[in-house]
């Protein structure tokens, strides 16, 4: 499952190694996952108005999803720079989507507990928009793509996106994902995704749904 690449970035090559997502700490997948997603307009739109509660909530939430990538999902994929996390795969089977209830819940009590009552409401709300909205089909759910800020933009959620999608064609399936930030949607239709769907979270933020269907 190992594999090295090198994307060239800013005049230097990075030598990066592509593992699974277990290899990786609890703690360091919330990180790169807070830190890239912080000012992401799905956040700013549910989470705490305040940066600073903000990215506490996040990464408590984060590091719950870790947990259930690990118990429920397959569960993706770590890049790993000079033996650094900076970039992140959560991936999940479309029979492992929803997750099981009430356990899902339970699990992310203590993040509810600690993002305020308004905030909760909000992503209560995105949540049950997005399992409404969820494709049905079967499918692989690419739940969270991030790469670490420092060295975004230098082909790491490239590699991690082939990754996925290799997996996907492996075993013939279609590829799902959503993404509230536009450039995204760019990047997704790069790698053949179309947009199947448009949904609208709290404080009006878009939601786009986009498969890559199997070719």
């Amino acid at each position: 499952m190992r594999a090295r690449i090198t994307p060239y970035w800013y005049g230097f090559w990075l030598m990066i190694d592509v593992t699974s997502l277990a290899d990786a700490a609890g703690a360091d997948v919330a990180q790169v996952l807070t830190d890239a997603l912080l000012d992401a307009p799905g956040w700013r739109g549910i989470g705490p108005d305040r940066e600073r509660h903000r990215r506490f909530v996040m990464w408590h939430y984060h590091r719950m999803l870790f947990r259930k990538a690990l118990r429920w999902g397959r569960p993706g994929y770590a890049a790993f720079r000079e033996g650094r996390l900076v970039g992140v795969a959560v991936v999940f089977d479309s029979d492992g989507w929803p997750l099981p209830e009430p356990m899902s819940t339970l699990l992310d009590v203590p993040a509810f507990a600690l993002v305020g009552l308004a905030a909760a409401v909000r992503g209560a709300g995105a949540g049950a928009t997005m399992k409404r909205a969820h494709f049905h089909e079967p499918h692989l759910y690419f739940s969270q793509l991030s790469v670490d800020p420092s060295v975004q933009r230098c082909g790491i959620g490239r590699a991690l996106m082939a990754r996925v999608i290799a997996d996907a064609d492996a075993v013939a399936l279609p590829v799902y994902a959503e993404t509230a930030k536009p450039h995204v949607v760019a990047f997704c239709r790069s790698f053949g995704f179309v947009e199947i769907g448009r949904e609208e979270l709290p404080r009006g933020v878009p939601l786009w749904l986009m498969l890559r269907p199997h070719v």
